[in-house]
């Protein structure tokens, strides 16, 4: 099976992708602070929308807001980042984004 498609498979359940998701990412990021997952629907798909905060190496405190959707044997990921004072500037193209996805 090609990774890409067992990552489908294997976590085609939202609720066990924001629990993989909290331990790997705390993992990787300096001062990892989850602030939000939230299960939603894009055009019909399941989805996982999931905002954190963390200290870049340039000591700049980032917002990443990800939306991760499970579309058969598809996934996308779409994200979007910025510091987090300014995050909320892109909060709206974001979710502009994702509904622009049609399947």
């Amino acid at each position: 099976m090609k990774p890409e498609r067992c990552f489908a498979v294997c976590l085609a359940d939202i609720d066990e992708l924001a629990d993989s998701l909290d331990t790997a990412t705390a993992d990787k990021f300096a001062d990892f602070e989850k602030l939000s997952d939230e299960t939603i629907q894009v055009h019909g798909k399941d989805a996982l929308r999931y905002e954190y905060t963390f200290t870049s190496e340039l000591d700049v405190t980032v917002r990443e807001q990800i939306v991760i959707i499970l579309a058969g044997d598809k996934v996308f990921h779409i994200a979007a980042w910025a510091d987090d004072a300014d995050f909320e500037q892109i909060r709206t193209d974001l979710g502009e984004i994702v509904d622009s996805f049609s399947f």
